[in-house]
């Protein structure tokens, strides 16, 4: 989850399971550090962008809301022990 500015403050114990990393690590080093390949992340941090700039602009945030679809981000991860893992 993310806090009013968009910046993650809460990651799911479940992650550890799944990359091999403690949530702790991954709030302090963030998604990059796991990415595979960052420039995946590009439509994804262009999302989160565009939510940021509109924040505290009510009339932007629900046009964003109406006019962006749901979308399917599909990454290549780096897992704790080194092994390359997909992730949607």
């Amino acid at each position: 989850s993310t806090d009013a500015q968009v910046t993650p403050n809460y990651v799911s114990p479940s992650i550890q399971q799944v990359f091999g990393y403690s949530p702790e690590w991954v709030l302090q080093n963030g998604f990059q550090q796991v990415a595979a390949n960052p420039a995946q992340l590009e439509r994804l941090n262009a999302l989160l962008e565009r939510v940021h700039d509109a924040i505290g602009e009510p009339k932007r945030l629900a046009e964003l809301r109406q006019n962006t679809a749901p979308q399917l981000f599909a990454l290549d991860c780096i897992h704790a022990d080194g092994r390359k893992i997909p992730v949607e």
